[in-house]
């Protein structure tokens, strides 16, 4: 009976364990930005009590154009020091921003945001680092190389049944008849092979 009990225990324990995984890996990133700081008087010496913080986010170091703020009335420790999440950060980090911090009302510091480890890695992304999980539609844009394209693709157009060609990663098969019908409707239909000039091309 006492095994069982530790049987059907274990069991509920791997249950809850299992259907938890996939809630546990699904937790997103936030877009909040970290930020500490410690309030002083000008000679240095720490300044704790109860401010009204406004820190805002610029594109430029005076803080002007200001895409980003947060108000927010703190209280720091006995060293000085308050702790404080920028919430919904969601701002396109390919262009540089500053970190305004207001004290009561008055500019004390304007920082120039760094970029993190992870940023600076992921600028050096490879494709061997890129998940693919869509087709990708590259509109009007071509593929350039010093060497050669490997891999299986096909050249189609407007619709699957119009297949140009095809490569497998080591043979290049050539769709004739679609080929000829395209030479073809591009000279007029000439059956004696003789172009005519076309418009609208």
């Amino acid at each position: 009976m006492v095994n069982e009990k530790r049987i059907l225990l274990a069991a509920v324990v791997v249950g809850v364990f299992v259907f938890l995984i996939p809630f546990v890996l699904a937790e997103i990133f936030s877009d909040d930005l970290h930020v500490n700081l410690q309030v002083t008087y000008d000679n240095g010496s720490v300044k704790p009590g109860t401010y009204n913080f406004r820190f805002d986010v610029s594109p430029s170091a005076d803080c002007s154009g200001v895409v980003y703020s947060d108000l927010s009335t703190l209280t720091t420790d006995s060293r000085g020091v308050i702790s404080r999440y920028l919430e919904d950060v969601t701002l396109d980090f390919s262009n540089q921003y500053w970190l305004c911090y207001y004290l009561d009302g008055a500019l004390e510091n304007a920082s120039k945001l760094a970029t993190t480890p992870y940023a600076f890695y992921a600028r050096n992304v490879s494709l061997s680092g890129v998940v693919v999980d869509s087709n990708l539609d590259m509109g009007s844009n071509n593929v350039t190389t010093t060497g050669w394209i490997t891999g299986l693709f096909s050249w189609i157009i407007d619709i699957p049944s119009r297949i140009y060609f095809s490569f497998d990663g080591g043979t290049l098969s050539f769709n004739e008849t679609k080929l000829n019908e395209t030479i073809d409707s591009r000279s007029g239909g000439s059956p004696d092979g003789q172009f005519s000039p076309i418009t609208g091309y």
